[in-house]
């Protein structure tokens, strides 16, 4: 079966007038609204650090973890870090399941910005849509599902020499 494509529709008092039949038009306008939900609905985390900072190995859970609150699949991230004097930035995302237990990172290959780069950088998993600067190793993800109740938590494992205003967004939505 060939999918509807997603679309926002507007469905107007005329479709759906007293005796009037259903009809293919209406239903594919049901179809490409239900499916553009699908598709392109999602929520964020942000962890936001404003002003210099460091790395603190000891130290997690910046600005606060997530616990999904529904079966959750990562669609996407984006991370911005203002340049520092020398060095780099490692971020890492860790997950604790429903027991509240450490599982580990969710990467595979964790982001690095160099002190070259002054960045904003994106991906998207749902369109292959990205923004990779120069200077900047983007992550990959081992993990992208999770259960109700799992968490997500975000670490600096390595900061620039007088880094500063850096952060990262996840885009994630329900699943079954």
């Amino acid at each position: 079966m060939a999918k509807i494509l997603p679309s926002r529709e507007v469905i107007f008092q005329e479709d759906t007038a007293y005796r009037r039949s259903v009809s293919e038009v209406i239903l594919s306008k049901f179809g490409a609204q239900s499916n553009f939900i699908n598709d392109f609905q999602q929520d964020a985390k942000k962890w936001i650090i404003n002003g210099k900072f460091r790395a603190n190995p000891g130290t997690i859970f910046f600005d606060g973890p997530e616990v999904l609150f529904f079966n959750t699949e990562i669609v996407g991230y984006s991370f911005w870090h203002e340049q520092g004097t020398a060095g780099q930035t490692r971020f890492d995302l860790r997950w604790r399941n429903q027991a509240g237990v450490d599982q580990g990172s969710l990467l595979s290959t964790k982001p690095v910005i160099s002190n070259t780069a002054s960045v904003v950088a994106f991906e998207s998993f749902v369109t292959g849509f990205d923004i990779t600067p120069a200077g900047v190793t983007m992550p990959v993800f081992n993990k992208t599902t999770f259960l109700q109740g799992e968490a997500i938590y975000f670490v600096i494992e390595q900061a620039q020499n007088n880094a500063k205003n850096t952060g990262m967004i996840i885009y994630y939505r329900p699943i079954n």
